[in-house]
């Protein structure tokens, strides 16, 4: 983890993420199975389920 008020740390993992080719493609491999757990369909059955039970129906 970096620390998000340390400009030089966030800088440092930047430079990482784009020199280190190995690194990259398993960030992208990791972010696109967890984008599998999420989708539209879902997202709208919730946030229905939010406004029935806001609305009381």
């Amino acid at each position: 983890m970096v620390n998000p008020y340390d400009t030089d740390s966030l800088a440092q993992a930047m430079r990482r993420v784009l020199t280190d080719d190995k690194l990259r493609d398993d960030m992208v491999r990791k972010g696109l199975e967890q984008s599998k757990k999420f989708s539209w369909e879902e997202t709208a059955r919730q946030t229905l389920e939010v406004y029935e039970k806001v609305g009381g129906t």
